[in-house]
């Protein structure tokens, strides 16, 4: 395990005192409060426990029966059940190395890359060492299954510093004999994944500029609903400067939510608050109890026009009613 990018990351956005920025919205500004770290003497990282990123355990036996239902009542209603049950067996494999259980978020997770590889082109699915951007991975699940998936992938994963942490040690430890570097102004080469702090990303997009690369793929689920808009526009237009000719950008966030300090974000307006067109929204397939539904969109981006890729609604993007009841809590 690479500890001196643990260190890194620990010591920039957990010693040098509060460094909360424009980059954290209100909800973050209060979870991140929540976030503990536990070293031994010798500095290394014994554990991590996070709070408002999704279930990454479930210890209670019925919680666990019941996401299992879940999963099986999703599977049964795939299009794709080949290509959902392989991403199970990889997730499975995944969740055994990190100690972690296949959760309601780790099933989300597998459908949403499902749906992915369905619209990636051809080119991008077959390219020898594809670009992968996880936008605010939580524990680092989805950037863990894409590199089982396309394992000569470089994969960035871009958050707020402190979560980020959480990211660079569960990903090193389902992938540990992957090369795992923290950015520091310039893209290493042979990297596998790469950790981006968010206040960061200016310097990313002249380190991708500077050595000629683009961003095939890029994900965000259920972040961008939770960030300041200012950070979204940023994102897009970072997106749109760095992405390839044949990209496609999965956005799953929820229709409108409302933040702890009276933000209220909507998806639609990720879009129109850049100055950009909206081509096709499609609403997810599922059931909630929510004033909000959830949607998945799939983006397209070219250097003269910035258009939706049409997405018809798939019942691979889903927010169970019977996974909503057991946890109690809405995941998105």
């Amino acid at each position: 395990m690479n500890k001196n990018l643990l260190n890194q990351i620990y010591r920039n956005y957990y010693l040098q005192g509060d460094v909360i920025n424009e980059d954290y919205s209100s909800h973050w500004q209060s979870y991140v409060k929540s976030f503990s770290v536990k070293l031994d003497k010798e500095g290394s990282f014994l554990g991590l426990k996070g709070f408002g990123f999704g279930d990454q355990k479930t210890r209670n036996f019925f919680q666990k029966g019941m996401n299992w239902i879940n999963h099986l009542i999703n599977f049964l209603n795939s299009d794709d059940k080949k290509g959902v049950f392989l991403l199970i067996k990889k997730a499975q494999k995944l969740c055994k190395l990190s100690e972690s259980s296949v959760s309601f978020d780790v099933f989300k997770q597998i459908l949403s890359l499902n749906l992915i590889m369905k619209y990636m082109s051809a080119a991008v699915f077959n390219k020898q060492r594809s670009i992968f951007l996880v936008i605010g991975d939580g524990y680092g699940f989805m950037a863990s299954l894409i590199k089982e998936c396309f394992p000569n992938s470089l994969v960035i994963l871009v958050d707020l510093g402190k979560t980020l942490l959480f990211q660079a040690y569960h990903c090193q430890r389902t992938h540990l004999h992957y090369k795992h570097e923290f950015f520091s102004g310039a893209i290493v080469k042979e990297c596998d994944f790469l950790y981006c702090p968010a206040d960061k990303l200016n310097e990313l997009s002249d380190a991708l500029y500077a050595q000629e690369l683009k961003i095939d793929v890029s994900v965000n689920i259920a972040s961008m609903q939770e960030m300041t808009l200012k950070s979204i526009e940023k994102y897009f237009c970072f997106l749109r400067t760095n992405s390839s000719q044949e990209n496609l950008f999965y956005c799953c966030n929820r229709e409108k939510k409302t933040l702890i300090g009276g933000e209220a974000l909507e998806i639609r307006k990720y879009v129109t608050s850049s100055g950009e067109k909206e081509v096709t929204l499609t609403t997810a397939f599922g059931i909630t109890f929510r004033s909000s539904s959830t949607v998945c969109i799939i983006f397209e981006f070219s250097t003269t026009i910035f258009t939706f890729s049409s997405l018809i609604a798939s019942k691979e993007n889903f927010v169970l009613a019977s996974s909503f009841i057991v946890n109690g809590i809405s995941f998105f």
